[in-house]
């Protein structure tokens, strides 16, 4: 995915950029959790962009590693992290967006 295709995926005021790899079995994990708070919080668009083909969004978002969660509000980064400990964390941070 290319920097213009993941704009035009943008259909929402909240949107999760979640950046794996399809070998990391940490990205795995994190996926099925964030996955997890996708059926709770309806406000959120969650796009996953697969790093190993998408060089330019990691120049763009400045992506350090995989797993990676970037939290956007119409369309500006907000909060960036690459920790997700928990289901309960990853909702957490996901709803402090929303609610503010």
């Amino acid at each position: 995915m290319n920097l213009l295709e993941l704009q035009n995926q943008i259909s929402n005021k909240y949107v999760l950029l979640f950046g794996y790899t399809k070998n990391c079995g940490t990205c795995y994990l994190a996926e099925k959790m964030l996955d997890l708070v996708g059926e709770t919080v309806k406000e959120l668009q969650i796009i996953k962009v697969n790093l190993s083909l998408s060089n330019e969004i990691i120049s763009e978002y400045k992506l350090k590693s995989t797993p990676s969660f970037t939290l956007l509000k119409d369309s500006i980064v907000v909060d960036q992290f690459y920790a997700f400990h928990s289901v309960t964390f990853l909702y957490e941070k996901i709803n402090n967006l929303i609610e503010k």
